[in-house]
């Protein structure tokens, strides 16, 4: 291969590279994203469970 052919896939493999790159970030903010999401859902859960749990006690105190 000459000089000019090794550059130019040389240039091709760099640009291949930064794309695939900037895909795994895009990925990665996604699902950062999406565990994020997750966590508030649980979070949201475990606060309406240890509400009605709360509550559930406060009944049952009352009755007795």
């Amino acid at each position: 291969m000459d000089e000019q052919t090794k550059k130019i896939i040389d240039d091709e493999i760099t640009e291949t590279i930064r794309l695939l790159m900037a895909k795994i970030d895009n990925l990665h903010a996604v699902m950062n994203k999406r565990f994020e999401g997750m966590k508030k859902v649980v979070a949201d859960y475990l606060e309406l469970q240890s509400q009605i749990s709360m509550a559930t006690i406060r009944a049952n105190l009352k009755n007795i």
